[in-house]
């Protein structure tokens, strides 16, 4: 629901249920996430206004779209949405997503790889971030899971753990909490009832 305030004021202001748009973003052409070289391998692009475009243009070596009159701005981009597509999808699937993100953030184009999860436990800002708890000992063996994503300055995020192992905790609770003695519970773990 935070992230619907738009479709909301959208709403309330023409009365009409708004569409999916897709990718497309009527403040930016291109807009979207496209096929690169590689197995299912992409990059998100968005050229939010002439500068970005024409730095677009010359990273793909295509410096004629910036005078083409289907191209020539923004609103001729969106008109055209589909031709420049074909074009960037074009250029995208002859370049690995690494390379296409790297030449275009380089020129001053937004641009990121769409990344999998392999690719996130690979990521050198995520790991400078601590963005990952490590757990050496396991039932499953050694493994790393996600922390929050948010860090705050003057806050320390506590250490993250895993569950206590099945059985750990049977003591308190058949003494504490159930009453029985410590001798029926040990009994138990003889006869194989507990582990």
């Amino acid at each position: 629901p935070a992230v619907l305030g738009t479709t909301y004021l959208e709403t309330s202001v023409n009365g009409d249920d708004p569409q999916p748009k897709g990718n497309h973003y009527p403040a930016a052409a291109p807009h979207g996430c496209y096929r690169c070289q590689g197995e299912d391998r992409w990059c998100v692009i968005s050229a939010r206004d002439d500068e970005e475009w024409s730095a677009f243009c010359r990273v793909i070596g295509r410096a004629d779209l910036v005078s083409d009159a289907r191209f020539v701005n923004l609103q001729a981009r969106l008109s055209h949405r589909a031709e420049l597509d074909g074009i960037v999808q074009q250029w995208t699937e002859a370049w690995p997503a690494e390379e296409v993100m790297t030449q275009l953030q380089t020129a001053g184009v937004p641009a990121g790889v769409v990344q999998t999860g392999a690719d996130l436990l690979q990521d050198a800002q995520l790991r400078h971030r601590n963005y990952f708890s490590p757990f050496a000992d396991s039932l499953i063996g050694p493994f790393e899971i996600p922390r929050s994503g948010f860090l705050f300055r003057g806050m320390n995020e506590e250490p993250l753990r895993l569950p206590n192992r099945l059985g750990a905790d049977n003591d308190p609770i058949l003494s504490e909490l159930l009453g029985y003695d410590l001798a029926t519970i040990e009994q138990w773990r003889q006869e194989e009832i507990l582990t």
